[in-house]
């Protein structure tokens, strides 16, 4: 009994740094993802105001 218990908090614990490693990887993703997109709203950004000052001076 002792056993099949130490064995089932085993398999959890070893289940559970199997996935925490697999969503660090996905996590590592999607930050260089987050960044890029950024990255392209400060440009988008930039540009829409740069749009907006040549409109109200021509």
């Amino acid at each position: 009994m002792l056993l099949a218990a130490f064995g089932i908090l085993g398999m959890s614990f070893i289940n559970s740094v199997f996935v925490d490693a697999m969503v660090a990887d996905n996590n590592d993703d999607l930050k260089t993802q987050l960044d890029r997109m950024e990255k392209q709203q400060t440009r988008l950004e930039q540009d829409i105001k740069e749009l907006k000052e040549k409109i109200s001076n021509p």
